[in-house]
């Protein structure tokens, strides 16, 4: 497993596509923080800039090629028959983004702190003084990542699902970004339909992508989830386990 890993760790260092992402990250977090102005620094930092929503596009567009190429290249072949099993060609590739994904976010995580000393986006806020949840500004920043790192490694469950599910590149990132841009405003609105039914139906996998959003903005997203954000949390880490679970299925069920 171990040198699957690295081999996978290899072939996502040698791609543009990957080191050409955080330059659309550091944008992103720009606009991001002009958009919303100078006057909400302590919310910027807290929230990385919004940087888990790029990321999640990032993941959805190094996962669906991650997996795709490889079909569409016939690469898969090879890489199975010196492989011990699917199973290890998967997790090394499913780890691979996880990894990657970690990456990301430490990488959010300095270019806030380069931005509010800076001083060129937003007014520069003090990371020791209390903000949210009786908590240092500076923890409200390190928490908030971490359970984005936890939503986001149930989408790259998703993400690797979707991409073994079909060849085309195009189509498993058109996929994946729709459920990534839409999903939470569907199922916003599945429940608001939904009736007596709203309490079941607040379950469902779209409405967990609530988590990072709702944490560190919890008076505006509460009312749409219908949960707790330790509620969110739960249900995240159970659908990690079963979309990490399905994308296994379905890669070590593919027809090669």
């Amino acid at each position: 497993m171990k040198k699957a890993i690295w081999r996978e760790i290899y072939k996502l260092n040698h791609r543009k596509s990957t080191w050409w992402s955080i330059a659309v990250m550091a944008v992103f977090m720009i606009v991001i923080g002009v958009m919303m102005g100078r006057s909400y620094g302590r919310l910027l930092v807290m929230s990385t800039f919004d940087a888990g929503q790029i990321i999640m596009l990032i993941l959805v567009v190094i996962g669906s090629i991650m997996f795709t190429d490889e079909f569409q290249n016939n690469t898969i072949l090879p890489l199975i028959y010196r492989a011990p099993s699917k199973t290890v060609v998967f997790f090394a590739k499913y780890l691979t983004l996880l990894i990657y994904n970690v990456f990301l976010h430490l990488i959010a995580i300095g270019l806030t702190m380069l931005f509010n000393i800076s001083s060129l986006i937003c007014n520069p806020v003090s990371l020791t003084k209390v903000y949210q949840y009786h908590q240092p500004l500076v923890v409200n920043m390190l928490l908030t990542a971490l359970i984005d790192i936890i939503l986001t490694a149930m989408m790259i469950g998703v993400i690797c699902t979707i991409a073994c599910l079909f060849k085309s590149s195009l189509v498993s990132i058109a996929t994946n970004a729709i459920i990534v841009l839409v999903g939470g405003g569907f199922s916003a609105n599945f429940m608001e339909v939904g009736g007596g039914f709203a309490k079941i139906m607040r379950w469902n996998p779209l409405n967990m992508t609530y988590l990072t959003p709702q944490y560190y903005n919890y008076a505006s997203y509460h009312g749409v989830s219908m949960l707790s954000t330790n509620q969110l949390m739960m249900g995240t880490i159970v659908y990690m386990i079963i979309f990490a679970w399905l994308g296994w299925l379905t890669f070590s069920k593919k027809r090669i």
